[in-house]
Parts: C-alpha cells; structure tokens; sequence
C-alpha cells in the first residue's frame, strides 16, 4: 500500500499534484480495460480531506477516485486512513481519477430524482458555442450562455472547472435532456437583496451611493442593490452642477434618502457634499426683512431662481417682481444681479423666500384705508366680462361691478350700461385685500351731470 500523508492543510490544487506524486499515478493513465466500470461498488481507503472534496486510494494504491465532501453527514467525522465503499460514477482519463459516490448509481437515480423547479449544484465540466456543459449528480445538463450571469458574458473558460448552483428549467428523461438556469437564481436574490434594502432604508439618513446613469434630469445612483434618483434640483441646490467629475458613472458620493415609496420601489435622493454644509450658516446670513444682492441663476414660468452665494439660492416668485408681470423674462435675464428683500428662510427645506418689491411698491397695500366701504370712487371701465364690468381705480387696482349692480332695475347685456373707455363713478361694496378683490356698485350713485 502507498503511504498515507495528510492533506487536510493542503489547497485543492497542491493536494492534487502531491496526491498524484505519492501514489505514482502522475503520468500513468489506466488502461480501459482495466477500469472500474460505471455502477461498480469499489473499497478504498481515504488518504486526504479538503474543503469540497474527500479523495480516496482504490485497489492497494493502483488508482485513486474522489467524493464529493458534501456527501458526507456533517456529524460524520473524516478521518485520514479509514476504509471507505463507495459506487464508482465514471473515470476522468485526463486526471487519472475515478468520481465516485456513496450511494447514487450512475445516472439512473439522478434522473429519476430531477424536478423541474428543483435548485441543484453542479460541476462545469466544459464550454461550447451555446454556453457551458454542467453535470449535475452524474448527470450532463446544459447551462444556456444567457442564464450564465445577470449580465452578458464574453470568456465562459474561468467557470470550467467550478462548483455552481441554478435551477432546473428543462427536462426531458427519455431525451436525456437536462437544461439548467443560474440567472434565475440570481435574479431571485437580488430581487431579496433589493427588498432587504428598501426595508432597512430610513426617510433622512445618509448613506454612499455608486453612480450608475446619467440622464438629463438627474442621475441613478446604486445605494446598495436598489437605485434612487438624485435630480437635477438636488444637484444644483448641494451648489454642484450635473457635469462635475466627482458625479461621473462609477463615482461614489454621499447621498440623503429624501423620501421612499415602497410600493413602486422608487427613492428619491438628495446629494451630501463632503465639504461644510453652508446652509447651516444661513440663518444668521439671510433674516427676514433684510436686503441683498443675487444674481439670477435661472428662470422659470413662477419666477426665478436667484444665487445668493455658493450653494444657497433663494426662489423669487413672480408676484415679488413687483408691478403686473406676466413673464419673469420680462424683467429679468439670466446672470443679471438684482436686489432683493429677504421674505422667508427655511432651513430644514432649503428653501428662502425672496421680494423685489420695495416698501410702496404694492398698490394693494393700505387698500382698505384708501376705500373704506361706502366711499365712491372714480374710474374707467376696462373690460365686460358676462357677469359684470371691471374698473380700473388706480394703477394695479381693479373693481369690479357686477351685473346686478349695474341699476336699479333689472339689466339685460353689462353692454346696454357701460362700455370700456367710460370714465364712471362707483360706490365701494366691499374690500379684500388678501384676495385683492373690490366690489363696487352703480345703484344710489349719481352720475355726472344729473
């Protein structure tokens, strides 16, 4: 009998090649008629232990077989130079080794045990065009290239020889067809992986994140198997702009969970810079009330967007452009510098609240002292609308009069009464500064000349 060493600190590949050496079995490949045959039950004795694989000496050291460690009952101790009986699956003429089993005859078993559905482990034995050869409990299965991995792959040479896990898709008994997946396996636990994620997440912590796509309204960042969405908003109110380097596909930066909605997997994001967050400072930079100066960063339909400093911009609303302003644009352009009146801070909400108008500006302001209820003004008609007439009774102030104040009696057409261009007077009904509205009336009031 050879000599027995223990390989038990030894790796897979130096204990093959000792193993080889110690049995003289290198370069002596066993003539075909000599071999065990398939379903033979062969004695040995184990001469050493790995991790994955138990490797046993048949035959008084004349040839050598393997099992597989998982085989083996966990409370099952190994021990080197304890007999062994195991059923021979088929011989390996390239490695001189015969693959055996405990207990499973050679394929017949296998396949009457295989379910579809069922997830097994199997050994790459090989490539071809259409992907890889898989052997499954001494059964050749076929793993297709497309259920290799979650991506495309373009050398399959690196999976030869490993231990794999997928899933039955195909089986044909009579055929001896077997088709196995490992996609589906892993789609299944990253879809695990991605719940896992989107439970433990918490509306306000902060957490890395990997950037994976750039589009043109913000970017999709990998937070650890599930992707958020940091907007553009976000981006420019951190002070950083879309084309940064330090926000390029690949890139790790630091992002806030701004809000989760677990139902459609979507997170929204919001961008940490690494330097000193400047919004700390700008309560005591901006207070209500107090004038600055800011160049306009960008404009939209509701107003503008104005640069207060780096990373601080403040939203001027249309109707703080003081005046009748339908369009911003009309008024302001894109880098201008402009004065404004500090109207609101929120801090939490990074947001600041802006005025162009000055003190005197509004003319609805101390609407109520000017046109007490009762007073009769004068005006010119503007517009007829329907339901009445509109009066112009200074500069950004309008009443209106409706129809049935129109006479004392019963009015047809706003027309048959008034027409725009005259110059009437009217009597104040009511007042409401906060929905700048004003009522007025025609009945009780005389006209000129009577």
């Amino acid at each position: 009998m050879a000599r027995i060493r223990d390989f038990s600190n030894f790796s897979d590949d130096e204990f093959a090649r000792a193993l080889y050496e110690s049995l003289g079995a290198k370069g002596k490949p066993i003539p075909k008629e000599t071999r065990l045959q398939e379903g033979q039950t062969a004695s040995g004795t184990i001469v050493g232990i790995t991790r994955d694989d138990v490797f046993v000496e048949l035959g008084g050291g004349k040839s050598q077989g393997v099992i597989a460690r998982n085989e083996f009952p966990a409370s099952k101790k190994l021990e080197i130079g304890s007999p062994i009986e195991a059923i021979v699956m088929r011989f390996e003429p390239d490695q001189a080794l015969y693959v055996l089993s405990l207990g499973r005859a050679p394929g017949r078993v296998a396949w009457d045990e295989l379910r579809e559905g069922m997830i097994v482990e199997g050994l790459v034995t090989g490539t071809n065009k259409g992907g890889l050869d898989v052997e499954v409990s001494g059964v050749r299965g076929f793993l297709p290239a497309s259920q290799v991995e979650l991506h495309r792959v373009e050398d399959f040479e690196p999976y030869v020889g490993t231990k794999i896990r997928c899933e039955v898709t195909q089986l044909d008994r009579e055929a001896k067809n077997l088709v196995v997946s490992r996609r589906t396996i892993l789609e299944r636990e990253a879809k695990e992986r991605k719940q896992e994620v989107l439970n433990a997440l918490v509306e306000g912590e902060v957490r890395p994140g990997v950037v994976r796509k750039a589009m043109t309204f913000g970017l999709f960042v990998d937070i650890g198997g599930v992707d958020g969405l940091l907007h553009v908003s976000e981006i420019r109110q951190a002070g950083a702009s879309e084309g940064d380097e330090d926000l390029a596909p690949g890139k790790t930066i630091d992002v806030r969970i701004l809000a989760i909605d677990r139902s459609s997997e979507r997170i929204s994001l919001g961008l940490v810079r690494r330097e000193p967050d400047r919004w700390l400072d700008a309560a005591s930079q901006f207070a209500p009330g107090e004038q600055t100066k800011g160049w306009v960063a960008r404009i939209e339909s509701g107003g503008a967007w104005i640069a207060l400093g780096e990373g601080i911009e403040g939203f001027l609303p249309r109707s703080e452009l003081g005046g009748r302003v339908k369009d911003p644009r009309e008024v302001l352009a894109e880098g201008a510098v402009v004065d404004v009146t500090v109207k609101s801070v929120d801090i939490a909400g990074r947001r600041i609240g802006l005025s162009m108008r000055k003190p005197g500006d509004d003319p609805w302001d101390g609407i109520e002292d000017r046109y007490p209820q009762g007073t009769i003004i004068q005006g010119k008609v503007k517009n007829l609308a329907v339901f009445g007439a509109f009066v112009e009774i200074e500069a950004g102030v309008e009443g209106l009069i409706h129809i049935s104040e129109l006479s004392e009696g019963r009015v047809e057409k706003v027309s048959d009464v008034v027409q725009p261009g005259d110059v009437i007077q009217a009597r104040v009904l009511r007042v409401e500064p906060e929905r700048r509205r004003i009522g007025l009336s025609l009945r009780d009031v005389p006209r000129p000349g009577s």
